[in-house]
């Protein structure tokens, strides 16, 4: 059975013309704890960049301070914004 450290994994989601702020909303009947949060994003010029959180400190690094979120709960996120 996988219990607290063995259950943490990443997950990617591939994103098309996005701004940087985003809505997290909890649709699963669990408990999710969210330690880091980043954007990963490729520019025209093919340069990737990685924008951090700017508004949640729990989300801003790998720390073991959680976003915690139950079923139906949604939360405001902004990142950077990118380069010009």
């Amino acid at each position: 059975m996988l219990d607290g450290k063995d259950k943490e994994q990443t997950q990617i989601r591939e994103l098309r013309n996005v701004t940087n702020k985003f809505m997290i909303k909890e649709l699963e009947p669990e408990t999710s704890y969210i330690d880091s949060m980043y954007l990963l994003a490729e520019l025209k010029s093919g340069k990737k960049v990685k924008l951090q959180v700017v508004d949640n400190p729990a989300l801003q690094k790998n720390d073991g301070k959680y976003l915690i979120t139950n079923k139906g709960d949604s939360v405001g996120i902004e990142f950077e914004s990118l380069p010009k």
